[in-house]
């Protein structure tokens, strides 16, 4: 990760890049993180719809 300092949005206190919660208000601010989208998707493949099988049939006793 980086080492640049942020501010947290809830109480503005700084916090580093790789911490997950505030030291100072303890908000979670792990998910303000963005993450890095690739640059190409790997192609999807087709699919074919599969039909089930019919259920055995059951013998009278």
């Amino acid at each position: 990760m980086t080492d640049e300092t942020r501010l947290c949005p809830d109480c503005g206190a700084g916090y580093a890049g790789e911490d997950n919660y505030c030291r100072q208000c303890g908000m979670y601010v792990a998910a303000l993180r963005t993450l890095p989208v690739p640059a190409s998707q790997p192609q999807a493949r087709a699919v074919e719809p599969v039909r089930a099988a019919l259920p055995a049939p059951v013998k009278k006793a």
